[in-house]
């Protein structure tokens, strides 16, 4: 009668440790998953997974205005437009355009200037939203005391960690 319970008790202790070992390797696994997407991060991501608003992020990331599509486009607008990082300004990756009275605000507006377009130099508001990955584009070419919307586009934003 102690053979057979010495056995089971055998059997129960190695089905326990067999346990431990799948659980140590499913914990290795979702481990080695996070480390992964941690490195997938260090490239550009969709602005709403940072989930910060443009006004904090510019600080840490290079905000990338791409795809933009638009009649914007039409007139010129730069297509490598980038905001940031750690100052407030907006420029083009070449630095052929670059704005340093860029503004930005809590409502996520950023406003520059001297933009060249086919229509004359332009002032340009860009309306981004913490969580979004888009951005909406107008600009506008003031005649006298007025001024005239020219062009408007929608971009889609990047943010890459500075």
């Amino acid at each position: 009668m102690k053979k057979p319970m010495m056995i089971g008790l055998v059997l129960v202790n190695l089905m326990i440790f067999s346990g431990c070992g799948e659980a140590e390797n499913v914990a290795n696994e979702s481990e080695n998953k996070a480390e992964e997407i941690a490195a997938e991060k260090t490239g550009p991501v969709p602005f709403a997974d940072i989930n910060m608003d443009v006004m904090d992020a510019y600080a840490e990331y290079k905000i990338s205005f791409t795809k933009g599509e638009g009649n914007c486009m039409d007139q010129g607008f730069p297509t490598n437009l980038v905001y940031g990082p750690k100052i407030n300004v907006i420029k083009t990756e070449d630095e052929k355009y670059v704005e340093d009275m860029t503004a930005v605000d809590f409502t996520g507006t950023i406003r520059f200037d001297q933009v060249p377009l086919s229509t004359g130099s332009a002032a340009c508001v860009v309306k981004t939203t913490a969580g979004i990955s888009t951005a909406n584009l107008t600009c506008s070419v003031k005649e006298g005391e007025v001024s005239n919307e020219v062009c408007t586009a929608t971009f889609k934003l990047t943010a890459e960690k500075a």
